[in-house]
């Protein structure tokens, strides 16, 4: 039988690397089938998907050793233009493959490279972005776009190229409930109808794990364990042994001081509106909220719903030309971004914006130092923004060198070392598993609780389990309006039904 793709004792180190990132993977996967992996962070799976498609070892440095094999072939002869076609890969950060300006050009970008007639074109994009759960946003300009609706154009750029393959990083990290049913129904589809061999890589397996012939547990880069459909039910007691999540578990509540009720709120909007362009519908449209100190408040909805457009219009990312908004108790027209640097942290959806430095130690030291603070004082926050976040042994490493797990760590760990009053988070938790996740988590709500009442968070997320472990209340936006406001627990109670169809209940949602 000729495989659609195999490893054969496949291992590979990448340069400068202190241990191997594969270890010796022997694995073998049907044209057809469904395989999916999962591992805690920095396991392996995205270095698995790379090499399945030549961006390993052919665009990265390191080393690989034995063989991959694609549809019986040496993957190391197979051409790149005809391998990249054959194994089409969506990358973890959608932004990373995202190369034009409009989404239809972007979805023919491939097609074209092919040398595909302009009618064959024309088709293939309607077609891609159809499956992509894409098509209102055709004619959308990718840099407005939220990041779950990157991830679509992302996928339906992969989907143009009619591969043989799909090989997905985290494929539904950044899409809410209904589009990462909407996503994972369409694949479906694409097995059954066309064939389509999938290798997805995935943290939240109860979302995949209908759609799943096998299971393959990786941990420091080698297979723990293989588990056809008929023994799903055998890779539970492992998967909760790695921290991992198990299908159908609820995370639990965990109890908290209230929040400061009788102080002035640490951020208060009234009115807020936004539009990209005059004649564009409004990304937000007559939003009223506040954060008040010591609360950590989850902000939730659907891709497009306006909450990066939020967060972008309190951090002063954004002009404010509709209604208000007070930091601190002042109006935020008299507030100077220099003013709000320092008090106000912005962790962006794709962390790797943010870092410059060539060491981890170096990042989280350079805010401190471009505020001017006393090199006594400067280095105290360094090591307390490090062993925060659990980062003093990667401290000489490259922060590109690290998981992208890691690397939000140290984008985190480099605001916090500017000693700010609040937080303002866009999906932290994506692409996490379930025991870094849980962690994070833990570390977001011992620094509020240990700010005496004087910090805070807004916490951006599509994952309702996340919210409800940590979050005090919850709003919810649709449309750029207000959908829901309250007690977290009370909001999120409605979570998958009528308004809130959008957001995924607590206990993982289901698949196709």
């Amino acid at each position: 039988m000729t495989h659609a793709i195999a490893w054969r004792g496949a291992r590979f180190r990448y340069a400068g690397a202190p241990a191997d990132a594969l270890r010796g993977i022997d694995l073998a996967i049907a044209p057809g089938e469904c395989v999916l992996l999962t591992g805690p962070t920095g396991c392996g799976k995205s270095t698995l998907l790379r090499t399945a498609n030549g961006l390993i070892p052919r665009e990265s440095a390191g080393r690989l050793e034995g063989r991959v094999e694609v549809f019986g072939q040496d993957a190391a002869g197979i051409p790149s233009p005809v391998l990249r076609s054959w194994v089409g890969l969506l990358f973890q950060n959608p932004e990373d493959q995202l190369l034009c300006g409009r989404v239809e050009d972007e979805v023919a970008f491939g097609p074209e490279n092919l040398a595909e007639p302009p009618g064959a074109i024309a088709l293939r994009v309607e077609e891609a972005l159809a499956r992509a759960s894409a098509s209102a946003k055709r004619t959308s300009l990718c840099a407005e776009l939220s990041g779950g609706e990157k991830q679509r154009v992302a996928l339906a750029s992969v989907l143009a190229l009619h591969p043989r393959v799909l090989a997905l990083d985290e494929p539904t990290s950044q899409l809410d409930g209904r589009a990462s049913r909407e996503i994972l129904r369409s694949l479906a589809a694409m097995k059954r109808e066309l064939g389509l061999t999938l290798l997805i890589a995935e943290h939240r397996v109860g979302r995949v794990l209908p759609l799943a012939d096998r299971l393959v547990v990786l941990e420091e880069g080698a297979v723990l364990g293989v588990f056809p459909r008929e023994r799903f039910g055998e890779a539970l007691p492992l998967l909760r042994s790695l921290g991992l999540e198990a299908p159908g578990e609820a995370p639990a509540r965990a109890p908290r001081a209230p929040a400061r009720a009788e102080a002035p709120p640490l951020v208060r909007f009234r009115r807020l509106g936004h539009r990209y362009a005059k004649e564009a519908p409004p990304a937000l449209a007559d939003l009223s909220a506040e954060l008040a100190p010591g609360e950590i408040l989850a902000l939730m909805g659907p891709n497009g719903s306006g909450k990066s457009t939020l967060l972008g219009l309190l951090a002063g990312l954004l002009r404010i030309r509709e209604g208000e908004v007070e930091w601190f108790g002042r109006p935020r027209p008299r507030l100077s971004l220099s003013s709000l640097t320092g008090r106000v942290g912005f962790l962006f959806q794709n962390p790797d914006l943010m870092l410059s430095a060539d060491t981890v130690e170096g990042e989280v030291a350079l805010g401190p130092r471009l505020l001017r603070r006393p090199a006594a004082e400067a280095r105290r926050a360094v090591a307390r923004g490090m062993e925060a976040l659990g980062l003093p042994a990667l401290a000489r490493r490259n922060p590109f060198s690290v998981s992208r797990g890691e690397r939000l760590r140290v984008a985190l760990a480099a605001l916090l070392a500017c000693g700010p009053r609040v937080l303002l988070l866009d999906e932290p938790t994506a692409g996490l598993d379930r025991g870094l996740r849980q962690r994070l988590l833990e570390d977001l709500r011992r620094w509020v609780d240990e700010g005496a009442g004087e910090r805070g968070i807004i916490l951006c997320t599509h994952d309702t389990g996340s919210a409800l472990q940590c979050a005090d209340r919850a709003l919810v936006l649709r449309e750029g309006r207000l959908a829901a406001w309250g007690p977290a627990a009370e909001v999120l109670a409605g979570a998958g039904r009528g308004a809130l169809a959008d957001l995924e209940p607590a206990d993982g949602g289901s698949g196709p």
